[in-house]
């Protein structure tokens, strides 16, 4: 059952309390349905960032991840850190030294 059966439901219901003359009952599917419209799209939001994520095909490999491009070359080094705890495909900064930095988390990591 999805979304959209869902709300065809409290639509149907909502007919129903209208024609009982049900205030109470139509406030509560009203609120029921904005509840429905508020989980679609942050269903939607989340969708997008799986797509996003899904994008990648990274290797862990020294701390940091790589992205595998189809051509087989590496892209990278991407922070670790923002990559496993917030889905993040954050490019680590080496033009300041040696030490692979992350400009998202603040993180310094490690030498290869």
């Amino acid at each position: 059952m999805g979304i959209k059966d869902i709300t065809d439901s409290a639509k149907k219901a909502l007919e129903i309390a209208n024609e009982l003359k049900n205030i109470e009952l139509k406030e509560a599917i009203l609120d029921l349905k904005e509840k429905l419209i508020a989980l679609r799209e942050e269903n939607i939001a989340l969708k997008e960032q799986l797509k996003e994520k899904q994008q990648f095909n990274m290797v862990f490999e020294r701390d940091r991840y790589w992205n595998i491009l189809p051509d087989g070359t590496k892209d990278g080094p991407y922070c670790a850190a923002c990559w496993d705890y917030e889905g993040k495909a954050v490019h680590l900064d080496q033009r300041y030294g040696s030490t692979p930095f992350c400009h998202i988390c603040k993180g310094a990591k490690n030498k290869s």
